[in-house]
């Protein structure tokens, strides 16, 4: 139980249908008021920890792009079909990953890796 509604009066009386009907909707709008808040507070919660992985992603991303602009190694990175789609760095036979990435004839990008 969270809490207790007491009506006093003089005397003592019945409550009418409109009256237990009044009550009803003000419990029902109790409920909907405490469903909304533990909602509020799950979503601010969820809301803190998408941007707390939204700044290390950022923070992981300028890493990488630093490093990548260090290294004279080609690196890529590929998808589930072994697509390269994406990485830096150096040169490998004169070819770099934005050549790769380019939809030209010269590399089939499904060989390399």
């Amino acid at each position: 139980m969270l809490g207790t509604l007491c009506v006093v009066d003089y005397q003592p009386r019945q409550p009418s249908p409109e009256d237990i009907a009044a009550l009803e909707d003000l419990a029902h709008l109790v409920v909907v008021e405490l469903e909304l808040r533990h909602t509020t507070h799950r979503l601010a919660k969820q809301l803190t920890e998408e941007r707390r992985l939204s700044d290390a992603l950022e923070d992981s991303s300028a890493r990488m792009a630093d490093f990548l602009a260090a290294t004279s190694d080609l690196l890529w990175e590929t998808d589930a079909e072994l697509r390269v789609t994406g990485g830096g760095g150096g040169r490998v036979a004169g070819v770099g990953v934005d050549q790769l990435l380019d939809d030209g004839p010269a590399v089939d990008r499904r060989r390399i890796g």
